[in-house]
């Protein structure tokens, strides 16, 4: 079973909090992929880096990893014989704090999870495979709503399922369902009831 390995991850890709910035999600630094991080290695020691950890533990996924209040947050699937899709809490050693099953995982082509969650404040937001949304507490792993986004707003899947990373913008939580019927649909993030679509 192909597990998640972060320690290579978090040496090149490890997003830090600053006051300007309360939001992680995927490709930090407003989705651009460009850190403004200073100072790093232009090579690599002839040794390479040293490992600091690694988790052979989390479900398999291709999902990144997403970070607050010193808290990795990743997602896989292997709950109920990979019947749904698991967001993990890890500290920053690499120990799992909580998981929680958020949604259906993806069972056609590359079943592996791949949303990576958003982070704000003491909230964590993320998708499944199916399109399921959830709204998790960061601290207790507790579900604060969960919403069917493309099932009941009709939305297609891709071969392989949904990959998306939600957006946050004030109190909007951004989702894209892609079908005939409905391309976008705006949620209030913090109850997950609908705003437009």
């Amino acid at each position: 079973m192909k597990t998640q390995i972060l320690s290579i991850i978090l040496l090149i890709s490890c997003t830090c909090f600053t006051k300007a910035q309360k939001i992680s999600e995927w490709r930090p630094e407003n989705r651009t992929g460009v850190s403004a991080e200073t100072g790093l290695l232009k090579t690599w020691p002839s040794a390479g880096p040293s490992l600091i950890w690694s988790n052979p533990d989390l479900a398999k996924g291709f999902s990144s990893p997403s970070f607050g209040a010193s808290t990795i947050y990743i997602t896989g699937n292997s709950g109920n014989n990979g019947a749904n899709d698991i967001l993990f809490a890890l500290n920053m050693d690499g120990k799992i704090l909580w998981q929680t099953e958020v949604g259906r995982a993806w069972t056609g082509s590359n079943p592996e999870s791949r949303a990576t969650p958003t982070v704000e404040g003491n909230r964590v937001y993320t998708c499944s495979g199916y399109g399921d949304l959830a709204c998790i507490d960061a601290t207790t792993g507790k579900i604060i709503w969960t919403y069917k986004a493309s099932e009941l707003n009709k939305g297609t899947y891709g071969s392989w399922g949904i990959a998306e990373s939600l957006l946050i913008d004030g109190d909007k939580l951004y989702f894209s369902p892609g079908g005939p019927e409905t391309m976008t649909i705006a949620l209030k993030k913090t109850t997950g009831d609908m705003i437009w679509k």
